[in-house]
């Protein structure tokens, strides 16, 4: 976890309840990619406002199968960032996958009503 938000840390003791997880805060400033890689994190949770789109870039650029959840408490959205690649080799393909989003569908509900 990084960031030192209210909403972050009420997430951190809420997650802390789950003894399957083990949370880990990273203090200021960042740990370098090295010691993030050494850390081995399966999902980084953080202060949307903290961290710059950069950031999140070189962490999945390091770690492809992190996931990052930005949590923003102004707007009360959270934000997923996955490293997942895969070859899209047509229009088909890449229909297929923004249908699979399932935020697509969220708004494809909307527009229908």
């Amino acid at each position: 976890m990084y960031g030192s938000s209210l909403i972050l840390g009420t997430v951190g003791v809420s997650l802390r309840q789950h003894p399957d997880l083990e949370i880990v805060p990273l203090g200021s400033p960042l740990p370098a990619l090295p010691e993030l890689t050494a850390l081995a994190p399966d999902v980084v949770l953080f202060d949307l406002r903290s961290a710059s789109p950069d950031l999140a870039g070189s962490w999945l650029e390091a770690r492809p199968h992190l996931l990052l959840i930005g949590l923003d408490a102004d707007s009360d959205q959270t934000v997923f960032w996955a490293g997942e690649r895969s070859r899209v080799l047509s229009i088909q393909d890449l229909v297929q996958v923004i249908q699979a989003d399932p935020g697509h569908a969220q708004d494809r509900k909307r527009r229908a009503r």
